[in-house]
């Protein structure tokens, strides 16, 4: 991505390497994140292995979110962080 605000997350395994399906930006990924066979609630109260990209996306805000929290950024100021620096 050309915008230094966006952050690109993957989908990595239980290896710690990349998933084969994970996303990526246009050259580089920010962050990687747990997203391949997650256990997760599934329908009617049941629980499961579960993977793909949106699995790693709760783990991914929290770090941005602590991240951010830590350098007291206030929520307007968040929007203008360049994560590449």
């Amino acid at each position: 991505y050309t915008r230094s605000n966006v952050i690109c997350a993957a989908s990595t395994t239980q290896t710690d390497t990349k998933a084969s399906y994970a996303n990526r930006g246009a050259t580089t990924v920010d962050l990687g994140a747990p997203g391949d066979n997650v256990v997760s609630a599934l329908r009617a109260g049941a629980y499961g292995s579960v993977s793909g990209s949106s699995m790693a996306a709760a783990d991914s805000a929290r770090r941005v979110a602590i991240f951010c929290a830590s350098r007291r950024f206030t929520p307007r100021s968040i929007a203008s962080i360049d994560f590449t620096e």
